[in-house]
């Protein structure tokens, strides 16, 4: 008898999982921390950025707070997310969760002593400075858990790379920078004050991360080229469903464009450089949601071998 082959055939389901809520939360947290990391390794360099910290925290508490919210929306139910701090050992969710909380529990202490409704820390540098550091410390947990929530997910190649923790890493951080860059600014328009050095300041360090935020997704994306179904996304992702929101809403409005903006500000002149500012900041915060909620959506699960071929993974599942 002649010995019959099964035809191996792969058809590889993008994940239905996870969506835009987790991309919500995971931008959400990313900016508040990338904010309050920033101002307070900043502040801790120097008093001067004393506006940069307290932005920070403005900026941090709520945006996190927020994105704990969506990702109680996607559980389901808010026991789901106080089981899940149970599990710190096993989930990556639990993990990040007591990452958020101590980050949050902290940033509040520093704001209710030293911004509202007190002000005891005012003359207590030291005790401000020693919450800063665990501020900072946390903060920068927060950042890379939210590229190492996806990396769990073994099964998705597009998430497991090592180069998408830096990523969401850099990607914080810049966003971060662009929303204190943004209040800062609104409340000196609002006052009708001239813009702060720091605006300048900012501006240029938003430029240098940007551009590092481009060289990290380039690199990203030549690396998912190494496995059938990480392939499979990056091609979603480059000329596929997902290629519009890519380079249209990412690449173009979300790196390129502030790029541009933020090189142009220290050289604009009084009347146009909050304009140039306020542009690099939306279009950059929008372009920094877009790249969660691509990345989320091309995300493909690793087909499971069998005797007679590859049986791919439900969507679902």
């Amino acid at each position: 008898m002649r010995r019959m082959k099964m035809a191996a055939t792969i058809k590889l389901n993008p994940q239905r999982s996870w969506d835009w809520k987790i991309a919500a939360y995971l931008f959400l947290a990313g900016v508040g921390a990338g904010a309050a990391l920033v101002g307070a390794v900043a502040h801790l360099l120097s008093p001067s950025f004393t506006p940069l910290m307290q932005t920070g925290l403005w900026i941090g508490i709520p945006l996190v707070v927020v994105g704990i919210l969506f990702l109680m929306w996607d559980l389901g139910q808010p026991t789901k997310f106080i089981k899940a701090l149970n599990k710190p050992g096993t989930s990556w969710i639990a993990r990040g969760s007591w990452i958020l909380t101590v980050f949050l529990v902290l940033s509040v202490v520093l704001f209710g002593l030293w911004i509202w409704p007190f002000t005891v820390l005012n003359t207590m540098p030291g005790a401000v400075a020693v919450l800063e550091v665990l501020i900072a410390v946390f903060a920068l947990g927060t950042v890379v858990y939210t590229g190492l929530l996806l990396g769990a997910s073994k099964p998705i190649p597009f998430w497991s790379m090592p180069t998408l923790p830096l990523l969401f890493s850099v990607s914080a951080t810049a966003t971060g920078m662009k929303a204190s860059s943004l209040l800062l600014t609104l409340d000196s328009l609002m006052r009708g004050t001239a813009l702060p050095d720091i605006i300048a300041t900012l501006a240029r360090y938003i430029a240098i991360v940007i551009a590092l935020e481009i060289a990290v997704v380039v690199l990203h994306l030549w690396g998912t080229h190494q496995t059938v179904t990480a392939k499979f996304s990056t091609l979603r992702v480059l000329r596929g469903p997902l290629a519009t929101q890519f380079w249209l809403g990412y690449v173009v409005l979300g790196l390129i464009i502030p790029l541009l903006a933020e090189t142009l500000v220290p050289g604009a002149g009084a009347g146009s450089e909050a304009l140039w500012i306020m542009v690099a900041a939306v279009l950059g915060l929008i372009g920094g949601f877009i790249l969660r909620l691509t990345v989320v959506s091309a995300g493909a699960k690793t087909p499971l071998p069998t005797m007679g071929g590859e049986i791919a993974i439900p969507a679902n599942m």
